[in-house]
């Protein structure tokens, strides 16, 4: 067995009805508090209100910062963090999706460091611990309440990069699947694919270690078992329950081992094609995946095999393809990047840009941009 660290700094707390408690989870931490969400869905599913509603009770001063697009640029965190500075915060807050995950720790850390945050893209070029951060989701998806990561977009250069530092850990993590049950069904499928393949990365990484490799699998067998399932019955709370800590478990796997080449490219399918993220990793796993599984090991091999319900190692590469190409079409993901604006010609840009991403450095087979361009022509 090789060597390997695994840190996990986060408190987690999971149940349902937790978010109503928010208030008493941050007495702690101080009166005064940025609430960072996104421009709709908090507000048009009364969460926002009720959350207003439940501090009135005690004497907290409550800032709302509701500008967090789906695919944020990076000078929302510079915003968001002016505002902290500006007003004393003690506490950052933030309640929604991924987007909103990664800007809200983004803004803790921000606002305790000079310039921009896009100046810090990279790993580990943060020197200066933020303020308390509580993330809370209510998509069962990115898994950023327990990464070490902030994703952001550069609009001016559509490069969609990511910081990593261990001071982007929240301080505590509210995660409750009553708040995923207003997910309309088709970000139900789009969030809990990028959750499985944040899983699939994690296990085929390079950096895979026993502790993550026990996590990853675990989390890939219960969304295999249960999205299709919340997909088709939404309302089912105790479904909910099941998607959603399998994404925070790939949330704390990605965070230990990297991702992968499916990553690499689905940030600029996404940033070019408009794409929702999930969606963009599903158009491009099933010819990222048969190039990686290439050089699997035998005996992982097997282990995801059996995660997906193959016990037979005869033609065990192709029936693991089949299963994810079936488990696509329960979610009625339609595949080929030519149905979603993406043009033959663009393919070399997207290339060009997937080169950038610091995923690929754990993709368990070396990736240049000819490859790049393959697999993304395979794809479309």
């Amino acid at each position: 067995m090789n060597n390997f660290l695994f840190y996990f700094p986060v408190k987690i707390k999971f149940g349902i009805g937790l978010w109503e408690k928010l208030p008493e989870e941050v007495i702690s931490f101080g009166k005064r508090i940025l609430l960072v969400t996104g421009k709709k869905h908090l507000k048009e599913t009364g969460i926002l209100d009720k959350i207003k509603s439940n501090f009135e009770n005690y004497s907290f001063e409550l800032f709302i910062f509701d500008e967090v697009p789906p695919e944020p640029p990076y000078f929302i965190v510079d915003q968001g963090a002016k505002i902290v500075n500006e007003n004393n915060i003690e506490l950052v807050v933030g309640i929604g999706g991924g987007s909103v995950l990664d800007v809200a720790k983004g803004i803790a850390v921000k606002c305790k460091i000079p310039g921009s945050i896009w100046n810090y893209i990279g790993a580990d070029t943060i020197s200066n611990k933020g303020i308390p951060c509580i993330l809370i989701p209510t998509t069962a998806g990115t898994g950023s309440e327990a990464t070490r990561v902030s994703v952001l977009i550069n609009p001016e250069t559509k490069e969609k990069l990511s910081v990593a530092s261990d001071y982007l850990y929240p301080t505590l993590a509210i995660v409750d699947p009553y708040l995923t049950l207003s997910l309309p069904q088709n970000y139900t499928a789009y969030t809990g694919i990028d959750a499985f393949i944040h899983a699939l990365e994690s296990f085929l990484s390079i950096n895979n270690n026993p502790l993550s490799e026990a996590i990853s699998l675990k989390a890939l067998k219960l969304i295999y078992n249960y999205l299709p399932k919340v997909y088709r019955h939404g309302d089912r709370i105790d479904l909910r329950e099941k998607v959603l800590y399998a994404s925070t478990f790939s949330g704390i796997a990605l965070t230990q081992t990297g991702l992968g080449a499916i990553h690499a490219l689905a940030h600029p399918i996404g940033v070019y094609g408009n794409i929702s993220h999930g969606l963009s990793c599903a158009l491009i796993t099933l010819p990222v995946l048969e190039y990686n599984l290439e050089v699997l090991p035998r005996e992982k091999l097997i282990l995801l095999g059996r995660t997906l319900g193959i016990y037979s190692i005869r033609s065990a590469r192709e029936k693991i393809l089949d299963k994810i190409r079936e488990f696509f079409d329960t979610l009625e993901i339609k595949l080929g990047l030519r149905n979603y604006n993406i043009t033959y010609d663009s393919l070399p840009l997207l290339a060009k840009e997937g080169l950038k991403s610091r995923s690929l450095r754990t993709n368990p087979r070396t990736l240049r941009e000819e490859e790049l361009l393959n697999l993304l022509q395979r794809a479309w």
